[in-house]
């Protein structure tokens, strides 16, 4: 693996040519073994597809995903290996080249691959190593499938983000059929209270963490105006029938402002104050028209207790185990499974329904502090020096996250936005004048 080309040469595979060349003579020039790259590709994203539509509840049925047993093989998606699989066989036809110029992206992924690593083996060593095959499934994997990305061109990187931005709005689709029929319509891992349509995605949580942050992105894009219009309101509409609150919150502010800097970001003309006196404007109007209509199509039942009910009231509860553990286990870490019993006996908790509290046991104060840095950063590389919506949709999905259990779960949030953000970032850099591939 070389880093060594500005970005502006990208040069993919010996024998290939500099991308400012003309196009026809670059194609003729390929990789001997260039179209064995590309259907790796192919079956890449196909893993890409597996990794998000095939959560737990299917899993389970035909191995111990997330069930209790099982080897650590059976803990990490089978997209993944398939996947890296894929990785290998690009690699072996046609190389793995790094642009320099992306040199402070890829610092990042590994710096967070280093940490997480390293942290799991002291976690092993100390007889606390039950969440490794979460860590390596959710985190590691996906970092490492970032890695692949950065190596490949950019027109595939646009093509893997924008195959996940379609599913995600594909799920919305079926959410829809969930909501019409009256019941989920695939397995789920944990059987829920009452009826919440999430499709594919496993949980509401996760629908609504996606959904605004997809949706957020997909305004980015310089695309067919309908085709916008129409993706953006299905990934609403999915927010609003998951009955995921938060998310429903912020998205009826987040998505006209979005629509309002995409509209800036195309220098139309429009001056800093009348930008922030549109978009006053916008929350203040568009807000609760947007209520209005949900509530006409009875999407608003979760309010009907309140915003603070039973499901929030215990994400608030959960934060009463640190009464039960000594400083030196909220520093230095603690055996998950310790943190399992406290919350089920003393707490009468069924779940962990926090991100902080899961990663507070697992890495300690200090390790949590070092991770939660370590990916602020990178959220922040992979987004910057491009579109003015992308560090806004990091901000919104970090934000509706950490407020649930989402990051401490094997739902694909994580996977899904980290090829999204890097899919689109390649988008905007192929359109924006520079001269890749």
């Amino acid at each position: 693996m070389k880093i060594d080309e500005p970005i502006s040469v990208r040069p993919y595979g010996p024998g290939s040519v500099r991308a400012g060349g003309a196009r026809a003579a670059g194609e003729a020039r390929l990789p001997r073994h260039y179209a064995i790259a590309k259907w790796a590709f192919v079956a890449f994203c196909v893993g890409i597809v597996i990794r998000v539509l095939i959560g737990d509840g299917i899993l389970n049925l035909v191995e111990h995903y997330t069930s209790d047993g099982g080897s650590l093989v059976e803990k990490i998606h089978p997209s993944l290996y398939l996947m890296f699989l894929c990785g290998f066989v690009i690699y072996a036809a046609v190389g793995l080249r790094f642009s320099a110029a992306e040199r402070d992206e890829i610092k990042a992924i590994l710096l967070l691959t280093g940490f997480l690593t390293a942290l799991g083996v002291v976690n092993i060593a100390l007889g606390r190593g039950s969440s490794a095959g979460y860590v390596i499934d959710t985190y590691i994997a996906t970092l490492l499938i970032a890695v692949l990305l950065y190596a490949m061109p950019h027109s595939w990187r646009e093509k893997a983000g924008l195959l996940v931005i379609g599913l995600i709005v594909f799920n919305s689709c079926f959410m829809m059929l969930e909501f019409g029929v009256g019941h989920v319509l695939l397995p789920q891992a944990l059987e829920a209270a009452e009826f919440r349509p999430s499709g594919f995605l496993g949980t509401p949580l996760t629908v609504g963490v996606l959904n605004l942050t997809t949706a957020i992105l997909l305004i980015s894009l310089r695309m067919n105006a309908l085709l916008k219009a129409g993706g953006v309101a299905l990934l609403a509409i999915g927010i609003f029938i998951a009955g995921a609150r938060t998310a429903m919150l912020v998205s009826s502010l987040m998505i006209p402002v979005s629509l309002i800097l995409a509209a800036y970001q195309r220098k139309e003309g429009m001056s800093a104050g009348v930008m922030a006196l549109t978009i006053l404007l916008t929350a203040v109007i568009a807000g609760p028209l947007i209520f209005i209509a949900a509530s006409e199509l009875g999407f608003l039942a979760r309010f009907q207790g309140g915003y603070i009910d039973d499901s929030a009231q215990t994400r608030i509860e959960i934060y009463r185990v640190f009464d039960y553990v000594s400083w030196n286990e909220i520093l230095f870490g603690s055996d998950l499974l310790n943190l399992k019993r406290i919350v089920n006996d003393k707490l009468g908790i069924q779940f962990i329904e926090s991100a902080i509290v899961f990663f507070i046991f697992d890495m300690g104060l200090f390790g949590f502090l070092i991770f939660f840095g370590l990916l602020l950063w990178l959220l922040h590389v992979l987004s910057r020096r491009s579109h003015i919506l992308l560090p806004l949709a990091m901000l919104c999905f970090l934000g509706l996250a950490l407020t649930n259990n989402t990051l401490s779960t094997k739902v694909p949030t994580f996977f899904a936005v980290i090829v999204m953000i890097i899919g689109v970032r390649a988008f905007h850099l192929r359109r924006d004048g520079s001269n890749i591939i």
